[in-house]
């Protein structure tokens, strides 16, 4: 298929495109520039509900790397897995935040995100949220869950194979 594409005079005439980039790799998974621009949009909005992360979050590439590792240890144990219920209000939480359906019909657009991976996302945040908060902070301040999530993660990172890659420059 791709030998068929590159004999084609249509296809040949124009300049390869970078569709994506990767940023990391965690483990075996890819943690994409457009990942990244996502991840800033839902941090602005601010969707999450847990406050004690909100530091962690602003570095949206190492949010996504510490998100990878946390979900990879949550593996598909149900007991972290949020009800159909948490995730059409974490969707609708987000939503509102657009003000309009239009502004946010324009981001799923700009995005290329469908509303089904808009959920799969948010759930995947969701996981990751109980998991630590079962894991690391259950019963502590946002102060304390802070402080020891950082130990917390700091520890997992050294235990998993991860490689950031340095954006080129031109």
């Amino acid at each position: 298929m791709v030998l068929a594409l590159a004999q084609d005079a249509a296809v040949a005439e124009h300049e390869p495109a970078l569709v994506d980039r990767i940023v990391a790799v965690v483990g075996d998974r890819l943690v994409l520039a457009s990942d990244v621009a996502i991840e800033n949009e839902i941090g602005a909005r601010d969707v999450y509900t847990v406050a004690a992360l909100a530091e962690r979050r602003k570095d949206a590439s190492r949010w996504l790397v510490d998100m990878a590792i946390v979900r990879a240890l949550a593996g598909d144990v149900r007991v972290y897995e949020p009800t159909r219920q948490d995730v059409a209000d974490a969707l609708d939480r987000f939503a509102a935040t657009f003000g309009d359906a239009a502004s946010y019909r324009g981001f799923l657009d700009r995005s290329g995100l469908s509303q089904e991976r808009l959920q799969s996302l948010l759930t995947t945040r969701l996981v990751v949220e109980r998991y630590i908060q079962r894991n690391v902070g259950l019963g502590l301040t946002d102060d304390e869950l802070g402080e020891r999530y950082d130990a917390w993660i700091a520890e997992r990172r050294q235990q998993v194979a991860i490689r950031e890659i340095a954006e080129r420059s031109e």
